[in-house]
């Protein structure tokens, strides 16, 4: 039952692509992100899916607003 709106508003967990979305990002930057450590807290689900939950996004906005 959930779609794209209802996780981007209900604060369920986005996928990389939703994520870039959101973010307004490329999902490779995405990736350099994680990779080095920074950027949104993110999820590894089993079989290495990455999810990032809409809370800790914001968080990460807000963070970032100067």
């Amino acid at each position: 039952m959930n779609n794209k709106g209802e996780n981007m508003h209900t604060g369920g967990l986005l996928t990389i692509k939703e994520t870039a979305q959101y973010l307004k990002v490329g999902s490779s930057t995405l990736a350099r992100w994680r990779n080095a450590g920074i950027g949104p807290r993110y999820i590894t689900l089993e079989g290495k899916s990455v999810r990032y939950r809409v809370a800790d996004l914001n968080r990460y906005i807000s963070s970032r607003t100067a």
